[in-house]
């Protein structure tokens, strides 16, 4: 098993990183931002994944056996995380929310198990870390 890579404390220290990314359609050079948690402070890094691919467990799998780093979301990776497989590389750094929206033809006469769907998905989403705030 090939050694995790240890906490980083600036996003700058990820510029000469082997990247992994998952393949979404547009230009391949990716502008990532990070927030610091206590200081607010903004950086900006523009990078050109190493490897594609559009399998999320292809490249969390990839990442698990040390060959590159990528940016995977916390739900995924909560468990692997936790267990040491992976290492949270910035911990004192965020990337902007996912927002997740339940979309349905009529907002005013949803029906109740369409509300009850709603309100059981917020309820999960609570209860795990990082996730609501």
């Amino acid at each position: 098993m090939a050694a995790q890579p240890q906490p980083l404390q600036h996003p700058e220290q990820l510029s000469s990183a082997h990247w992994l990314a998952l393949h979404r359609s547009g230009d391949a050079l990716r502008t990532l931002q990070w927030r610091h948690r206590s200081t607010q402070a903004l950086y900006s890094l523009q990078l050109l994944p190493h490897l594609h691919s559009n399998h999320q467990m292809a490249v969390q799998e990839l990442c698990e056996a040390g060959l590159g780093v990528a940016l995977l979301s916390a739900i995924d990776v909560a468990d692997r995380v936790r267990d040491g497989h992976l290492v949270r590389l910035l911990p004192d750094w965020e990337m902007g929310l996912l927002d997740i929206w339940a979309v349905t033809p009529q907002r005013d006469a949803q029906p109740a198990k369409v509300r009850q769907a709603i309100a059981e998905l917020q309820a999960y989403f609570a209860q795990l870390d990082g996730t609501l705030r």
